[in-house]
């Protein structure tokens, strides 16, 4: 229900979506990015991860989340706080092994730069 009303589309739609799928769902006709929506989703697959049985659908959540979190965070002020910057880094280090792939890798580059102010 939270995920047709603040997310506008159904949970399960973005449960199997690609992390890059997903973005794209957040973006407007004009492409600009609801980057709010990116971390109230990227929560929600969170908290879903933690729910999930196999390791394998909980590490796919979390991959999701992190590239929404990492996305979004430096773009959206009113979330960049303690907690979400922990959960990021703890979602970083527990998938460090599993982050493969150039765009995930640059949203890595470009987050680490945000928080160091460089």
């Amino acid at each position: 229900m939270a995920s047709r009303y603040y997310l506008k589309t159904d949970l399960a739609l973005l449960e199997f979506s690609r992390p890059e799928q997903l973005l794209e769902h957040f973006k407007s006709y004009t492409n600009d990015i609801d980057y709010e929506r990116c971390i109230l989703c990227a929560d929600l697959l969170h908290e879903l991860a933690l729910l999930k049985t196999t390791p394998e659908e909980a590490k796919r959540l979390k991959i999701s989340s992190l590239y929404l979190y990492i996305t979004a965070l430096p773009k959206q002020p009113q979330f960049q706080n303690e907690d979400y910057f922990r959960k990021t880094s703890s979602l970083i280090e527990e998938l460090q092994i599993h982050l493969h792939g150039h765009d995930i890798q640059e949203k890595l580059k470009s987050y680490r730069k945000f928080l160091t102010g460089n």
